[in-house]
């Protein structure tokens, strides 16, 4: 499975696993700005990875319908995945009341000056120690001082067009991936294909279904809870060879485009290792 969804432009990203370990050394260098400001701060636990995230989304959440391909997940979710890893995937996206920092142990106007602290906006927080909160506040400094390829950006710039460069995020990487995507949906090999997956699918008793939408519980007749039209769906795939002639072709697309920005692609990648190797020797102490 790993070796099936394995894109060319996957070298210049990170895993959730690299990802994670920076994160986690972020959080240490947080903690020691926040502190060196004078407030009370705590760090969070070190990031888990929710049993089956890797198995489920892939190491760079890189399965493109992972369930529409794996007869084994099929054959126990259906088109969907067990609820408690949906859970841990949505953690911290619900909706209404933003809830206190816990990592902060302040109240009141001191812990409204340690969120901004952490923000960097408003500007002109007061500090218990009386130093000024650096740009971008302790968690923008401290990506800036893991990752020497950090770029943040207010409104205006946001506005005019221009884009951020996220603690080891590789923009570029991450639009080479999308626009392939997009253009390999519109390749007529790939639309060939999945008119013969249509085919086969009606012919199974599923009619009038498409690959994108099959079982998703928008614009589908199959539950996503049907296990028998999953595997069935697997099946229509690898007859058709629907997954791999759509994964042929984003390769084809992806490997034009690296060649065509190979040198900003290995630049912004090699920022990125040692990003990394440094979070790693701070989490080691």
């Amino acid at each position: 499975m790993d070796q099936l969804f394995e894109l060319p432009i996957h070298a210049y990203m990170f895993t959730v696993v690299e990802e994670n370990t920076l994160y986690d050394g972020q959080a240490l260098l947080v903690e020691e700005c926040m502190r060196d400001l004078g407030f009370s701060f705590t760090r969070a636990e070190p990031r888990q990875i929710a049993p089956g995230s890797v198995a489920a989304f892939g190491p760079q959440h890189n399965y493109l319908s992972r369930w529409h391909v794996d007869a084994e997940y099929a054959a126990e979710y259906g088109f969907s995945h067990p609820e408690e890893l949906l859970e841990a995937e949505t953690e911290g996206e619900e909706e209404g009341e933003p809830r206190s920092d816990p990592r902060i142990d302040h109240e009141g106007q001191t812990y409204e000056d340690a969120v901004a602290a952490l923000t960097g906006f408003p500007e002109g927080t007061s500090t218990p120690s009386g130093d000024p909160v650096p740009e971008w506040g302790c968690t923008g400094w401290a990506e800036a001082e893991l990752d020497d390829g950090v770029r943040m950006i207010g409104v205006e710039q946001a506005q005019s067009g221009e884009v951020p460069t996220p603690l080891g995020g590789n923009p570029l990487a991450t639009e080479i991936s999308n626009n392939s995507q997009e253009e390999a949906a519109a390749d007529p090999t790939v639309l060939e294909a999945e008119v013969a997956w249509a085919e086969c699918m009606a012919e199974s008793g599923y009619p009038g279904e498409q690959p994108e939408t099959v079982g998703s519980g928008r614009d589908t007749g199959i539950a996503t809870e049907d296990t028998v039209a999953a595997l069935r769906n697997i099946e229509c795939r690898e007859e058709t060879s629907l997954t791999q002639t759509f994964l042929d072709v984003v390769s084809e697309i992806q490997e034009r485009d690296i060649a065509a920005n190979q040198t900003a692609l290995q630049e912004r990648a090699e920022e990125m290792e040692q990003a990394l190797e440094q979070a790693v020797q701070l989490l080691e102490g």
